[in-house]
């Protein structure tokens, strides 16, 4: 009687268990990420906080995450391969955000050309765009000229989260949010800060 064919039964060598990929999923769904302050509306990207500088940083998170609790560790390459298909995660805040129009129509473009309406709305909305800066940098220079005219514009900030430091078990601990937000007058170019904690205010 001849022998059953086995090719293509075994599991390959490098496959690794199930435990070992929800402990990886576990990890990351743990990682303090949040939205971006001003894109919250227009974008499901969350963003790492500042001391989680990148990937390699990260992985050595996870490596001491899984000698912690005593789980498999996989290669880095694994490891990021993970993170960046299965997760919407980024290291950094956008250098510079923008509004929700102005995201809205990128996200359409990177899949389709705008619609005749859609153009003609954007091609409106940069436009306001551009009138309102030139408005506003008109009373920045007759703020300076004048002395009975205040040109003031404000900011609120990026959310300031506390404790922050190297120490791993920071990275898990809950946060507490600091708000900031700047005044600036342009005449006298004085600018004026309010902090306050998330238990203060309504």
């Amino acid at each position: 009687m001849s022998k059953l064919d086995k090719r293509g039964k075994h599991e390959p060598k490098n496959k690794k268990s199930e435990d070992t990929l929800k402990a990886i999923h576990a990890f990351i769904q743990k990682l303090p990420a949040v939205k971006s302050h001003y894109c919250r509306a227009s974008s499901n990207r969350k963003y790492l906080p500042t001391e989680i500088e990148n990937v390699s940083r990260l992985y050595k998170m996870y490596t001491s995450y899984c000698t912690s609790n005593k789980y498999e560790i996989v290669s880095k390459t694994m490891f990021r391969k993970i993170f960046y298909s299965k997760y919407n995660i980024g290291f950094h805040s956008p250098k510079k955000d923008k509004c929700r129009f102005c995201s809205k129509y990128e996200n359409i473009m990177s899949e389709r050309e705008l619609t005749e309406e859609e153009q003609k709305l954007k091609t409106i909305h940069e436009e306001e765009k551009y009138a309102v800066k030139e408005m506003f940098l008109f009373d920045q220079q007759l703020s300076k000229a004048k002395g009975n005219f205040i040109c003031v514009s404000f900011d609120l900030q990026k959310v300031l989260n506390t404790p922050q430091g190297q120490n791993m078990n920071l990275y898990y601990s809950r946060k507490y949010s600091m708000f900031n937000l700047t005044v600036y007058e342009s005449g006298p170019q004085n600018a004026i800060t309010y902090l306050w904690g998330e238990t203060n205010g309504g």
